[in-house]
């Protein structure tokens, strides 16, 4: 394991010590981190991955509405000078 890799034997059992405590405490400490309502509400308002932009205006739900909306458009572009040309 450890012959031709330039460490010594303590220098292995050290690092694959340290690694199967890490791999033994990580899972302990999530699930008992995570148990916690509020840290978990902390965590998620901490780092807020998901941002949803502005709603915008929603179409319309059937005919009437819409025709309702092209008669608005209508009366706005009657009652609106036009614009210049540049």
């Amino acid at each position: 394991m450890w012959k031709g890799s330039g460490r010594s034997l303590f220098q292995t059992l050290v690092l694959e010590n340290f690694k199967f405590t890490l791999f033994v405490l990580t899972p302990i400490a999530t699930a008992t981190i995570f148990s916690s309502d509020s840290a978990v509400e902390f965590l998620v308002g901490w780092t807020q991955y998901i941002t949803y932009p502005a709603e915008a205006r929603r179409p319309p739900d059937n005919t009437d509405e819409l025709r309702q909306q092209i008669s608005k458009m209508a009366k706005d572009r009657a009652t609106t000078p036009p614009k210049p040309p540049a």
